[in-house]
């Protein structure tokens, strides 16, 4: 596979070929790939002081209206219309953070091997049947209910031990 300017595109295209045009890995990336191109290029109009991404700090309207700071985009296939920046960052962080996991799961389910000992995948576990693990931000575990691993993590979680610095003793 020839690695091209365009990462993202090239690694479509790499899964669509790899996997299928069928394929949820594919979906997935073909519906965020608009959202991971105006990102890039913003960042390349800001980088590279390019008119095509304009910035528009506090303005005072005829009516005494104040308008906060906006951006809106018109660069190659990028086209975002005036939008508040307070309004747009929020939805850009939460995104990518979602696009990344996500992302990293499908890889891991593309490359997870089967195995008697442990037999596991990589799945979307419904709202309802997740038990959460952990309150850390970014230490999540969600396993499914009906496993092993899950019965296990439910009985080391009944035991208030685990909130403590130190492990209780008997």
């Amino acid at each position: 596979m020839k690695i091209r300017a365009s990462y993202y595109k090239s690694f479509f295209e790499f899964i669509q070929t790899e996997y299928g045009e069928q394929d949820d890995f594919t979906k997935f990336f073909q519906k965020i790939l608009p959202f991971i191109l105006l990102v890039r290029n913003i960042r390349n109009c800001l980088d590279h002081r390019k008119t095509e991404t304009e910035i528009k700090e506090i303005e005072l309207q005829i009516n005494a209206n104040i308008i906060s700071p906006t951006i809106e985009v018109n660069y190659l296939d990028s086209k975002m219309q005036r939008t508040s920046i307070a309004e747009f960052l929020p939805i850009v962080t939460q995104n990518l953070v979602m696009i990344f996991e996500t992302t990293i799961a499908y890889l891991c389910s593309k490359q997870s091997k089967p195995n008697k000992i442990f037999p596991g995948q990589v799945m979307l576990i419904p709202e309802e049947r997740r038990i959460k693990i952990s309150d850390t931000p970014t230490g999540h575990l969600w396993v499914k209910e009906d496993t092993f691993i899950n019965k296990m993590f439910q009985v080391i979680l009944s035991n208030d031990s685990y909130k403590n610095d130190k492990p209780k003793r008997n």
